[in-house]
């Protein structure tokens, strides 16, 4: 009987973990804020031009997602928080893609952060 009751336990215990962390992944949304940071590291002068044109793509396509908002330089989407992820993704490698047809002589660093509404959590999204 005690052996019984312990494997019914154990089931019980296993059943809760793994329904608790399926729904972890999914159901997570509200309000998530993007900010877009630049260092131009060692870019000459003579490059500077071509940044800001690789920056304003950037801009641009995160700009274009649907259900975003930009204020002072922050840009606003409210939904599940992978998806939003997902679609600031899709436009920074679309941004990236187009970017491709510039020619720096430097490097720079281009970061995407992520905050989200559920406490202040960050996570950087794309670089």
């Amino acid at each position: 009987m005690k052996r019984i009751l312990i494997v019914a336990l154990s089931l019980v215990a296993v059943l809760f973990a793994f329904s608790s962390c399926q729904k972890e992944g999914t159901g997570l949304s509200g309000k998530v804020v993007y900010s877009l940071d630049s260092n131009t590291g060692s870019l000459p002068s003579s490059d500077i031009e071509t940044w800001n044109a690789i920056d304003k793509l950037y801009r641009n396509e995160i700009g274009a997602i649907s259900g975003i908002t930009y204020n002072a330089k922050k840009y606003t989407m409210e939904g599940n928080y992978e998806k939003c992820d997902a679609a600031v993704l899709n436009a920074c490698k679309t941004a990236e893609s187009k970017a491709a047809q510039y020619t720096l002589t430097g490097s720079f660093k281009l970061t995407v952060d992520a905050m989200y509404d559920n406490g202040g959590t960050t996570k950087e999204v794309y670089s």
